[in-house]
């Protein structure tokens, strides 16, 4: 899924900073499902519910109350979130069937960036 500004993502930008990590410590009844790779790296794979409020600091708006079917991929050696997946509409002209997965890579590697050159 791409990233985009309001009107080319149904809820607006999504926000893939602490709000997404923060997921993990936000998901109730949390129950083991499997362990599964994701891009090459062993993970638990978990599922449970998130508030639509926590829901809201990744995607940005919600309209709704209640919770969205949540699951959750974590690095077995690392425990690094590596996959989160959301269930559900979060806004009234959602499709209920919408699912956002959310996939994280190349964790902890630092990144070099550099000021554009002014004219």
């Amino acid at each position: 899924m791409a990233v985009g500004e309001r009107g080319s993502e149904p809820v607006g930008k999504l926000n893939l900073n602490a709000g997404t990590i923060q997921i993990l410590d936000k998901i109730v009844s949390p129950t083991y499902v499997n362990d599964e790779s994701i891009g090459g790296t062993a993970t638990h794979h978990l599922k449970g519910t998130v508030a639509a409020a926590d829901v809201a600091a990744v995607v940005g708006a919600v309209e709704v109350t209640g919770t969205f079917p949540t699951e959750i991929w974590v690095g077995v050696k690392d425990g690094y979130v590596y996959q989160v997946q959301i269930s559900g509409a979060a806004t009234s002209t959602d499709d209920p069937k919408t699912v956002r997965v959310i996939t994280l890579s190349n964790l902890n590697k630092s990144v070099d960036i550099k000021a554009p050159i002014q004219p």
